[in-house]
Parts: C-alpha cells; sequence; structure tokens
C-alpha cells in the first residue's frame, strides 16, 4: 500500500509544480501592479485550485488501473491508495493557498475566496489566525470533495460504453441548461432555481451565520459518498484496450 500511494503522489507532483509557479508568478505580478493601480488584481485562487484538483481527479484512474491491474495489485489497492494520496495532496494545496493568500493580502488588496464568502464572520474580534486556520480546513476538504468527483465522473465513464458517453455528455448538459429551466418557468413559477441556489448557501455555511463548518462537513460527506460510489464503479471494472 504505501508503494501506491507512493506511485499516485508522484503522479501528481510535477503538475503540481508547474501549477504552483504559475500561480506564484501571477500572484507576484498582482501585488506589483495594485501598488500602482488600486482595485485591479487578481483574486480568490482557491477557485483555480478546485480545477485543478478536479482535474487531477479526472486524470486519476484510467492508466493508474490498468498499470496497478498489470502489476498484480487489486483495484481495492488502486483506489484506497488514491484516497490515502489525495487528503495530503489536498492539505498541501490548502497550506499553500492560504499561506500565499495571507500574505498577499497583507501586501496588497488581494482577497482570498474564503475571505470573500465568510467575510462577516470575521467582523470584529477575530484574529488572522482564526481566519487562516479555518480558511485551511475549508479548503483542505473542498479539494478533496472535488478531487473525488472528478475520479467518480472518470470511473463512470471508463465504465460507460460509448454510446453511454455520448448520451451522458450531451443529455446532461441539454438537461441541465435547456429542460430543466423551461420546466422551472413553466411548472414552478421560477421557483426552483432559488431553492436550489437556497440549498447551497445552506450547504456551505453562508446561510447559516456565515459559518464555514458546514461547508467542511458537506465536503467531507461529498467526499465519502463519491468515494462509495466510485469504488462501487471501480471494483467491477476491467482492462479496456
Amino acid at each position: 500500500m504505501r508503494t501506491a500511494i507512493k506511485y499516485q503522489l508522484t503522479e501528481v507532483k510535477k503538475p503540481l509544480l508547474i501549477y504552483y509557479s504559475i500561480i506564484c508568478l501571477i500572484i507576484s505580478m498582482n501585488i506589483f501592479i495594485t501598488f500602482y493601480v488600486n482595485n485591479i488584481g487578481v483574486n480568490a485562487i482557491e477557485a483555480s485550485s478546485m480545477i485543478f484538483i478536479f482535474v487531477v481527479g479526472l486524470n486519476s484512474f484510467k492508466e493508474t488501473f490498468r498499470m496497478f491491474l498489470q502489476n498484480s495489485r487489486s483495484r481495492k489497492t488502486q483506489f484506497t491508495s488514491f484516497m490515502l494520496s489525495i487528503l495530503p495532496i489536498s492539505a498541501l494545496m490548502a497550506l499553500i493557498d492560504t499561506t500565499i493568500g495571507s500574505s498577499a493580502h497583507s501586501l496588497s488588496s488581494y482577497q482570498s475566496l474564503f475571505r470573500q464568502l465568510y467575510a462577516l464572520r470575521y467582523l470584529g474580534n477575530s484574529s488572522d489566525l482564526q481566519v487562516n486556520v479555518e480558511g485551511f480546513l475549508w479548503s483542505m476538504l473542498v479539494y478533496a470533495a472535488f478531487a473525488m468527483v472528478g475520479y467518480f465522473i472518470t470511473t463512470l465513464y471508463y465504465r460507460m460504453n460509448k454510446g453511454q458517453k455520448l448520451f451522458v455528455s450531451i443529455g446532461v448538459p441539454v438537461f441541465l441548461l435547456i429542460l430543466l429551466p423551461i420546466v422551472d418557468e413553466t411548472f414552478t413559477n421560477g421557483k426552483m432555481f432559488p431553492k436550489v441556489v437556497d440549498f447551497f448557501l445552506l450547504m456551505s455555511g453562508v446561510k447559516n451565520g456565515y459559518n464555514p463548518f458546514y461547508a467542511m462537513a458537506s465536503s467531507a460527506l461529498f467526499f465519502l459518498l463519491f468515494g462509495g460510489l466510485s469504488y462501487c464503479l471501480a471494483k467491477r471494472a476491467v482492462i479496456k484496450e
């Protein structure tokens, strides 16, 4: 298992270095620009990190699955090693993002996504330590959830045939972007989408006194839920040519 986890971590090492080299360059330019132009700059690098780790999840099944089975490693080992590797990766990214965000905030007008979402929570006597610790925990769990959702999607697509992939790839966007808005306007008088938004705001803690621990709990549940679904798909997968 240790070797499997090490392999999973090694696969992410180079992309992670490239990603944060770019992020550091962008943030450095942002700090430089804000010295000369007020209210212009880049904020919320956590959003980029969510996309990055989601893509990591998307690219963590097919080739690894084939390599593990060819080397007599079980499906359970592959899945467990991914879960156990994505947690320290998420923690490392959260630590880097929190450090960058805190430093950039003190030097410029930079605002992290966490600070933007939960600003009202920290009005008054809250310390930077509290903001950074809670921001780190929030980022780590959100990143882990995004990675697992990506892993679930790629595992699901791996199990599908070409027809099913085409149906899902076309059907889901059409349903969400065309059919669902029509149904909402026709049958619920536009009340569906506000309720969906309220639901996500509730899960994020924004509608619960701007409490990030709601988002942390929701992210942990998503991580476990999509992890369980991914394992159910992976344990019956076979090598495809």
